[in-house]
């Protein structure tokens, strides 16, 4: 490719959009129960994954709740490149509540949420709409993935933008050109020429980004589209798939006339890595999930009248600030504490251990049960 920086710029002709999805659009599911996926696919003129768990185990849905409890919705793609590193765009993470990453789904929202605990996006990103558009996040748990993603280095990105590398592969969960959701869908694309990135104006920097698209008889592009940010360019080499490119904007709609435009993630690999090394200290001090048990409470001991019944409460997360466990006869509080001895009026009764547990985002519960036989009917 040519370079750019000696010509002058044209103001973009275009309605860029960054590709977030339209939340008001896409379905939310409640937790933590997981909702149906609509039938779909994403990237434009793509094609669907069919077992993303297999073939790109790394390439991630972004979810966001508002509150602690009620729905979470579909927002992003992201990209593991370790157990407990996510790269995405920092458009993707500019609202406030709580944060998940979906692993091992075959469509979008049938697999397991985890929640994040620490989020950076580039500290220039807030000052330029376009430009800094990567954010990196820490999940509360390893996500245990059978590869990752390897971030590609500053040598690779230059390789890319020259256009040595012929083949770029695009993932994304996001809408395809007829704005359906619900498969992982990926596009080979390569990278735009100089009189196409033109149209971009002042919107693209040669420096950071990188513009790359299938160009079809149709004059479209295959490309990302809504739900698609934050997702991977990569690049393969042998069993390796370097993550290049965070999907960031593009032309306005599905139907796109433009290449899609990437954050070149060579151009970052310095503040990515010092960002990264950042998550467990940030996760530390300024916690963003919920605490979540990795064993489930439960109830032992004689649960007969008499008897005395133990609540333990399980093991949670390290984020867990404090765990504490009440016991309840139906609506009725009976005394906080692991223990409770089980009196005439729990005959008959379900009893319910309610254990919370508390970090710095917040409290989350679970219940542990138990049934107390009804009392022996007394001889006439």
């Amino acid at each position: 490719m040519l370079s750019r920086s000696s010509r002058p710029r044209r103001a973009g002709r275009r309605t860029l959009a960054l590709l977030l999805a339209p939340l008001a659009a896409l379905p939310a599911v409640a937790l933590p129960a997981v909702g149906p996926a609509a039938p779909a696919s994403a990237v434009t003129y793509g094609t669907t994954v069919r077992s993303p768990v297999k073939t790109a185990p790394w390439a991630l849905s972004l979810w966001r709740g508002a509150r602690s409890t009620g729905p979470v919705r579909f927002l992003c793609t992201a990209t593991a490149v370790a157990p407990q590193v996510v790269v995405t765009a920092a458009h993707c993470v500019q609202q406030k509540g709580f944060f998940y990453v979906e692993v091992g789904a075959g469509r979008l929202g049938a697999g397991k949420r985890v929640p994040v605990e620490a989020v950076t996006d580039h500290p220039r990103y807030r000052s330029e709409r376009f430009r800094y558009d990567i954010a990196v996040l820490r999940p509360l748990l390893p996500l245990a993935l059978p590869s990752y993603a390897t971030a590609g280095t500053a040598s690779l990105a230059r390789s890319v933008k020259a256009g040595r590398q012929p083949s770029l592969g695009l993932y994304g969960w996001g809408l395809d050109e007829r704005e359906r959701l619900g498969r992982l869908r990926s596009a080979t694309l390569r990278t735009a020429p100089d009189t196409v990135v033109d149209a971009f104006g002042r919107a693209f920097d040669e420096r950071s980004m990188i513009a790359a698209g299938r160009p079809l008889p149709s004059g479209r592009y295959a490309g990302g589209c809504n739900g698609d940010s934050g997702g991977p360019l990569v690049v393969g080499q042998g069993g390796t798939r370097y993550l290049v490119g965070v999907t960031s904007f593009g032309a306005e709609g599905c139907d796109q006339d433009l290449p899609t435009v990437f954050t070149s993630v060579g151009d970052y690999a310095h503040w990515l890595s010092t960002a990264s090394s950042a998550l467990p200290r940030q996760a530390r001090t300024a916690n963003r999930a919920l605490p979540v048990p990795t064993t489930k409470p439960t109830v032992r001991g004689d649960a007969v009248v008499g008897g005395t019944v133990t609540c333990d409460p399980g093991v949670w997360t390290a984020n867990a600030t404090r765990v504490t466990a009440t016991w309840f006869r139906g609506q009725a509080r009976l005394e906080a504490g692991a223990s409770h001895q089980v009196v005439p009026q729990d005959a008959g009764a379900t009893l319910r251990c309610v254990v919370r547990a508390t970090s710095q985002a917040g409290a989350a519960t679970r219940v542990a049960r138990v049934s107390v036989p009804p009392a022996a009917a007394r001889p006439a």
